[in-house]
């Protein structure tokens, strides 16, 4: 069994600190990191705003983030590539890389990055609290729950769990939805009824994995 976690943190340590601060109205969603160099990720980030002007002209001066690039733009939003220095210091320490960590997650909403991580275990958890701590970042943990499947299996296919990551990051499952099954169908070409299935059967066996005992 593993531990996972969603929490919010922040800091002016984290990424795009400045950036942040500059254009606070913006929404961040982490499409996916690369690990590179230990500590300096490259991160696929979505940009979502009516000022992305303003916010790209930010992330050039905020030292946190270099070789940024834009690379496609859907309406309001913009797709970037970057890669995080070691400014952004709290990634750079070697005691985040070394914790046994999965992030899942990773989106920034009204001054707050939010984060889903999966953990070894209770212990590795609370190790990364105190690291947090440690670092003068404020942390809030929303909830925390234990994984039931023992076998080591996921329980979603690779399809299905790009699509309920990708629903989750460009805001879906909020109140009021951000994004629209439209939105979910028109980013992996397929119709609106596919997605809503694909979802559906996700949906069930996660309840499977997770809730029937």
């Amino acid at each position: 069994m593993s531990i996972v976690a969603a929490y919010r943190t922040s800091s002016p340590e984290l990424v795009l600190a400045t950036a942040v601060t500059t254009v606070p109205e913006v929404k961040l969603d982490v499409a996916h990191a690369v690990s590179t160099d230990r500590g300096r990720p490259t991160w696929f980030l979505w940009a979502d705003g009516t000022d992305l002007d303003a916010f790209e002209c930010a992330m050039a001066d905020d030292p946190t983030v270099t070789d940024v690039e834009r690379m496609r733009e859907v309406a309001d939003a913009r797709l970037y590539t970057l890669q995080v220095t070691r400014a952004a210091s709290v990634y750079a320490d070697s005691r985040w890389s070394d914790l046994d960590a999965s992030n899942y997650a990773s989106r920034f909403r009204d001054g707050w990055w939010n984060s889903v991580t999966r953990f070894a275990d209770r212990g590795t958890l609370d190790a990364y609290l105190a690291f947090l701590d440690q670092r003068d970042v404020t942390v809030e943990l929303d909830d925390v729950f234990v994984t039931l499947a023992s076998n080591g299996e996921r329980p979603l296919t690779r399809c299905q769990r790009e699509t309920v990551e990708f629903a989750y990051r460009r805001g879906f499952f909020e109140i009021p939805r951000e994004a629209t099954m439209s939105d979910l169908a028109d980013e992996f070409d397929v119709s609106e009824q596919a997605i809503s299935q694909r979802l559906r059967r996700a949906y069930a066996r996660l309840v499977e994995s997770e809730v029937v005992e």
